[in-house]
């Protein structure tokens, strides 16, 4: 494997995991929510549902944006808004204005999440690379779901959405490597992806809802989760540590 392909599978596996908290890191976050801030379980739990719903909606306008705008200026963009919406949640209190922060975070998270794909998809490689960035991306999840536990017991659910913001800050510098996506070859190859003829715009939202049902076919099977831990921790006098890092295996 080149060594270019190394720095696109590191960069995209950790930016993933980054971009991606509601999905990878939901038990940790439900259970830290209750615990710290008060939220009952289905308040957390509803935090929770809101970003990934906002995420998997984010990829509805990137139909649109991904041969008009620069990819450079829409990952600058939504990386910032994503470090001021980890940060904006260090400061709520309240459920609705946690709410309100990471459904509007979300939408940014998923526009980043369709960006890498589709920088990934333009890499000579694309198979090798989005495999490792999965594997990746899995194994930075792990270690979060079995070291964020033990800090928010100690720190809170804050230090949670602190890091996911010190990260995100983190991944600036690597946009420069991102080509433009403006090309007129790539444009003109995207368009028929997508537009293939005029007369079969029927097609492409059949598409697109068959592509978000089956992220959200995927979400449900993770999403109940959350709360089972939170209940088996408090229930059953465990440990949330050990319940998440039994989950994360």
């Amino acid at each position: 494997m080149s060594s270019t392909a190394g720095s696109m599978i590191s960069y995209f596996g950790a930016a993933s995991a980054v971009v991606n908290p509601a999905l990878i890191y939901a038990p940790v976050l439900v259970g830290g929510t209750v615990s710290t801030l008060g939220f009952t379980t289905a308040a957390a739990v509803g935090v929770i549902s809101a970003e990934l719903l906002s995420t998997a909606l984010a990829s509805i306008p990137a139909l649109w944006w991904v041969t008009r705008i620069s990819w450079r200026k829409v990952a600058v963009i939504a990386t910032l808004a994503v470090v001021l919406g980890n940060f904006a949640s260090v400061l709520c209190d309240s459920v609705e204005t946690l709410l309100l922060v990471r459904t509007i975070t979300g939408l940014f998270e998923g526009t980043l999440l369709a960006l890498y794909l589709a920088v990934i998809a333009k890499t000579p490689q694309p198979e090798r690379i989005f495999s490792g960035k999965l594997a990746l991306q899995m194994f930075i999840g792990a270690v979060g779901l079995a070291f964020f536990p033990v800090l928010i017991g100690k720190l809170g659910v804050q230090l949670v959405y602190c890091a996911l913001g010190i990260a995100a800050a983190a991944l600036l510098p690597g946009i420069r490597q991102f080509p433009a996506g403006d090309d007129e070859r790539f444009v003109e190859q995207a368009s028929r992806l997508l537009h293939r003829t005029p007369g079969e715009p029927s097609e492409r939202w059949a598409y697109s809802v068959l592509v978000l049902l089956f992220v959200f076919d995927f979400v449900s099977r993770k999403k109940p989760r959350s709360p089972v831990i939170h209940t088996i921790h408090t229930g059953g006098g465990l440990r949330l540590q050990f319940v998440v890092t039994a989950y994360s295996r």
